[in-house]
């Protein structure tokens, strides 16, 4: 037993006589004076001062009306503040005015609790033996029985903390009934009286410290130490909390240790005080730590970000936790039920293994970078209990080893944001189950690079999925990923670009974005079925053998082009639209099962006409449009041509053939249907680009070496005679009457010229021309410059004169650029030409 005689320090008395403080709440009168009731004004604000007697009793409380404007500022903060709080059914006795010997304090006046005895209530009574204090009293202020004549007192059971100076100076006191539900006894609280405290209840001696404060963020009445533990006593509306705030060093009550290894186990108890919570933001020093959490705790915020922890054990499942493992050595962790979930909480745990949340879980927000870069973690388990989860950005991002995410159908998850599951490459199916939303989306690469993700269910329940770009780019291994049946799905930009998904169904209201399945090699089977299919969404799906367009389908530019395996394609009813869809598809030969290319008449079925002519007359290199371009190239060469032509003869035959078979016009589409190998055999018009495409087809089959070159605005050619190259522009030459302007000109020609003309760059338009050499050509020698010296003038007459007298010898060459007729020969027809030339140069 403990005799209380000694005095206790300022701090505690400053505290312990309970000095009010300014708030929204009720509180506490820390004053004896009796104010009438009504409005008043002091430092902190406007107050509601209510009092009422009853009896010998005087009863009251104040409440903060609000701050001054002088001091509602960012630097003070007056809103839950103060000790002990009051609500406003309940009354604090501030005094006890009667002659009484024993004293009943009411259990209610005037509907309302009697809760609190205020500071001073019963200080120098003389006349009183006894005080009953109603069982719902939980706080009693300092100097309450102060120097008065009381023989008993009672104790309530709530009442956990004897305050300062409480019967100080009591010489009579001789029996205070219920210190054994008392936890925490100022030293002087019964200084000279005969009460002895009974074991287990603490004093200022026991935890090294006794101070209490009043804080504007924490309200807090004791803070102490005990066994190295530190701690502050917390109200918590008619309850007290005791909480943890610093840990011992290395060593202390409930620490064990081997070598480098340690064992924290947290206290339950100090003597009577039962602890239920930690905010802590010290670590215990070592290495592979191993922190237990009794099931008292319920309330939990330690910070183990960075240290070498080996495990921590919540024994209360339901406890509320708040804290970061990040770059920890944590192996595996269970978290409890009311856990907050934070960015980055185990961000960089290179050795967790797996991880699991309480069965209780309501929610989890695995939010940005939760188990990013955790190289070990392989498997995650959400509890049947948790009515949500969210999976923020890179939440899994780089987890090498993760195989499994267990998510109970129960469970909705309601959006996987960018780049979640990033690098997973262990990872090898996810099902969503439901996701409890009208629109659920799935990130930017969200699972780029998970290269064993087999199998992805996706949520039916929301009425628009969407799938940001990339999301599942370059995953090897995905074969099936079930798409739901809803209102609308937007697939967007290279989603699931070089996976080997093996068959899709796009129906209306679906949109697929540019590239979306590019490059998918397993894809063998596609129906769209009024869908909007973006630019190259499914180019190079090499395994591609079964299409069908149907409904409003719009299927938009080299949405399928390469698809090399594809021979055939149904088009079902007529409200698609088809623009320069398919280039490419050199096997392409049938639609609807029927074979486009009749090679019996040289022309397309007649009932596949007009769809060819709507649909894929924009198209290079698909099959039936490549036999027919072909088909005509050789049975134009076959009519303009003789085998005894000379090459010069050829060339000057295929630039009249194509000047006299084409029709310019000058409504360019910017690339689609004028644009095109067939568009001078196929369509009435054609633009630059058919005129030299043509002639580049016709003159290769004639065995021309020719080429295509173009500029920002215009296409033409260049051609090879014996060792010399010159351009041709078949377009250009094109007026009323067929010219000979731009036949056979040297790159000086072309750059003196300028406009279209002034630079030009090799073009291989289609695979139709994929003979030509990989180098562009040097055109330089003008036709009529006999001597080489880069002009052409009388000497090239005199020249070539010569040469037909026999007075001086041409190379080949030489002899080309004196064929100024054209017709293979350099002769006496030619020197006509010279003279022309030169005359129309002068």
């Amino acid at each position: 037993m403990k005799i209380i005689k000694r005095t206790l320090s300022a701090a505690v008395s400053a505290v312990m006589t309970l000095t009010s403080a300014a708030g929204s709440g009720i509180f506490i009168s820390s004053a004896t004076e009796q104010f009438p009731a009504g409005v008043y004004k002091d430092e902190y604000g406007l107050w509601d001062y209510y009092t009422i007697t009853e009896g010998d009793f005087l009863f009251g409380l104040r409440t903060n009306m609000g701050v001054p404007a002088s001091l509602a500022d960012d630097r003070y903060k007056y809103d839950d503040i103060g000790d002990c709080p009051r609500r406003d059914d309940e009354l604090v006795l501030l005094e006890y005015n009667g002659s009484d010997k024993d004293v009943v304090v009411p259990d209610t006046v005037d509907g309302r609790k009697v809760t609190a005895l205020g500071a001073n209530a019963f200080s120098e009574k003389k006349k009183i033996d006894s005080v009953t204090l109603p069982d719902q009293i939980d706080f009693i202020a300092g100097k309450a029985f102060f120097m008065s004549t009381v023989k008993k007192i009672n104790i309530p059971e709530a009442v956990k903390i004897i305050p300062e100076d409480m019967c100080y100076g009591c010489i009579l006191l001789e029996e205070a009934e219920g210190l054994d539900h008392v936890w925490l006894c100022s030293d002087n609280a019964f200084y000279g009286t005969d009460v002895t405290l009974p074991e287990g209840v603490l004093t200022c001696e026991d935890i090294n410290t006794f101070s209490g404060y009043i804080d504007s963020s924490l309200p807090s009445f004791v803070s102490g130490s005990y066994e190295d533990w530190d701690f502050h006593i917390e109200w918590n509306g008619g309850n007290f909390d005791v909480i943890i705030t610093e840990l011992p060093m290395s060593t202390g009550a409930g620490i064990t240790a081997d070598g480098k290894k340690r064992t924290v186990v947290f206290p339950e108890k100090f003597g009577r005080i039962p602890v239920n919570g930690c905010r802590a933001y010290r670590n215990i020093s070592g290495e592979e730590i191993t922190y237990i959490f009794p099931e008292s705790y319920d309330d939990i915020y330690m910070d183990f970000s960075t240290y070498r922890i080996a495990a921590v054990e919540f024994r209360n499942k339901d406890a509320r936790f708040e804290g970061s493992f990040a770059g920890s050595s944590i192996s595996e962790i269970t978290l409890p039920s009311n856990t907050v979930y934070t960015a980055k909480m185990f961000d960089g745990c290179k050795k967790l293994k797996s991880f699991e949340a309480a069965e209780g879980t309501e929610k989890a927000e695995l939010s940005y970078r939760f188990f990013a870069d955790c190289g070990a973690l392989e498997t995650v388990t959400v509890p049947e209990s948790c009515g949500k989860i969210s999976i923020g950005s890179e939440a899994f991002s780089g987890d090498t080893a993760l195989k499994t995410v267990n998510i109970p159908d129960t469970v909705c998850v309601t959006g996987i944001d960018d780049k979640a599951f990033s690098g997973c490459s262990s990872l090898e199916s996810l099902s969503v189950p439901k996701s409890g939303v009208e629109q659920f989306s799935i990130g930017r690469e969200a699972f780029k690079d998970c290269e064993k993700l087999s199998s992805v269910v996706f949520p039916d329940d929301c009425k628009r999925l969407i799938i940001s770009g990339s999301a599942f780019k370059d995953c090897t291994a995905l074969a099936r990923a079930e798409l739901p049946d809803v209102a609308e799905v937007h697939i967007d930009n290279y989603a699931f670009s070089g996976t080997p998904i093996t068959s899709l169904k796009a129906e209306s209201g679906w949109s697929i974005g540019s590239n979306a399945f590019m490059d998918c090699d397993q894809l063998s089977e596609v129906s769209i079925n009024g869908a909007d299919v973006g630019i190259s969404a499914f180019m190079r799906c090499d395994a591609l053998k079964k299409l069908t367009v149907s409904g409003a389908a719009k299927l938009n530019k080299d949405a399928f082009k390469g698809c090399t395996s594809l021979e055939d394609i149904k088009l079902i009813g007529s409200g698609y639209s088809i623009s320069n869809s398919f280039d490419d598809c050199r096997n392409l030969m049938k639609i609807n099962g029927k074979t486009v290319f009749d090679s019996k008449t040289g022309d397309l079925t007649p009932d596949l006409k007009p769809i060819v002519m709507e649909s894929f007359a924009s198209d290079d290199n698909i099959g039936f449009l490549n036999e027919y371009v072909l088909y005509h190239v050789k049975k134009t060469i076959s009519e303009i041509i003789e085998p005894d032509m000379t090459d010069m003869e050829k060339i000057r035959t295929i630039h009249d053939w194509v000047c006299a078979n084409a029709k310019y016009t000058d409504k360019d589409d910017s690339g689609l249907t004028d644009h095109n190998d067939a568009s001078l055999f196929l369509l009435p018009t054609t633009v630059c680009d058919g005129y030299s495409r043509a002639f580049n087809l016709l003159a290769h089959e004639a065995g021309i070496e020719t080429c295509v070159v173009d500029s920002i605005d215009h296409s033409w050619n260049i051609v090879k005679i014996g060792g010399l190259y010159f351009h041709i522009d078949t377009t250009w030459d094109d007026g009323d009457t067929i010219g000979r302007s731009w036949f056979l000109r040297s790159d000086r020609e072309m750059k003196d010229a300028g406009g279209s003309h002034a630079r030009w760059t090799l073009d291989c338009p289609s695979a139709l021309h994929s003979f030509q050499k990989d180098t562009l050509p040097e055109c330089s020698r003008s036709m009529g410059d006999a001597n080489s010296d880069g002009a052409i003038n009388t000497a090239d007459l005199v020249l070539f004169s010569k040469y037909l007298l026999g007075g001086s010898k041409l190379t080949g060459d030489d002899q080309t650029v004196c064929d100024l007729n054209f017709d293979g020969c350099a002769d006496t027809f030619d020197i006509v030409m010279f003279r022309r030339q030169l005359t129309s140069d002068t």
